[in-house]
């Protein structure tokens, strides 16, 4: 009954033109924050002819199409890569829109590439349920770039074009020793030069090439909340402490990178 009051409360302020836009919609979208169950509430009271709750998401992937173009558009990519652009200003402007089943693989490529290269871990970690809602069965067998990590035929995949999404079937180190020292770390087992599949279930691994030249690879373990930044070959856990994996390096508490501080 209090959600209802407060719905019908944003609803007139809606129809009301005397408050700026954004700072309507900023209370609209605020509504999808409230619970997990608010969107099932939401889907029962109706606006304009339409469920709220359809209507809420389709206002929060409006409004992070326009941030995302207008950061493009008007030649901001230096402040999308600047040390003061995270995902955690996108969601202050957008609410947590890797949630939204609706969010398509276009806008997840788009955020990716206007992310500084360490924020894009940050994201990667969040989308779990996102490849859930998205993955199916591949029809053919293949492998990264380098020919270190293998993909079965009739795995789970999100192809999205020049983004893939793959769960990990069996890798083959070709002489590097660390990926060996993470995988091995990762199960707790000795591992061979090339092994089944590690882990479990919930382990994705991902690469992007961008315009620039830049790329993101990486392995997310959703299960032990840990991601192999294989580009720079090191392994951070989700709230950002580097783990060491050899003799030369060191695990540092106070070293966790601030960029992948924000919990999921």
């Amino acid at each position: 009954m209090i959600l209802r009051y407060v719905v019908n409360d944003i609803l007139e302020g809606l129809r009301s033109d005397t408050k700026p836009y954004a700072d309507r919609l900023q209370r609209y979208l605020h509504l999808r924050l409230i619970s997990k169950s608010t969107d099932e509430i939401l889907s029962q009271l109706p606006f304009d002819g339409q469920p709220l709750d359809r209507l809420l998401r389709n206002k929060q992937l409006e409004k992070l199409d326009h941030v995302l173009e207008t950061i493009g558009a008007f030649g901001l990519s230096h402040y999308a890569n600047a040390p003061s652009m995270s995902v955690s200003k996108v969601k202050g402007l957008c609410g947590r829109f890797w949630h939204n089943p609706d969010l398509s693989a276009n806008t997840i490529k788009s955020m990716f590439f206007l992310c500084n290269p360490r924020h894009r871990l940050n994201f990667a970690i969040k989308l779990e349920r996102w490849i859930d809602n998205h993955r199916e069965r591949s029809k053919s067998s293949s492998h990264s770039q380098d020919g270190i990590f293998f993909f079965e035929q009739g795995d789970w995949i999100v192809d999205a074009g020049e983004l893939q999404i793959r769960r990990l079937s069996r890798w083959r180190p070709n002489g590097r020793k660390r990926i060996a020292m993470y995988l091995g770390y990762e199960s707790g087992l000795p591992v061979t030069d090339v092994h089944l599949r590690l882990g479990n279930e919930r382990k994705w691994y991902m690469e992007c090439e961008f315009p620039n030249g830049e790329c993101l690879k990486c392995l997310v373990n959703y299960e032990r909340g840990l991601v192999w930044d294989h580009y720079c070959e090191r392994l951070l856990t989700f709230d950002g402490r580097l783990i060491g994996l050899g003799p030369d390096d060191e695990e540092d508490s106070d070293s966790a990178d601030a960029d992948m501080a924000e919990r999921i």
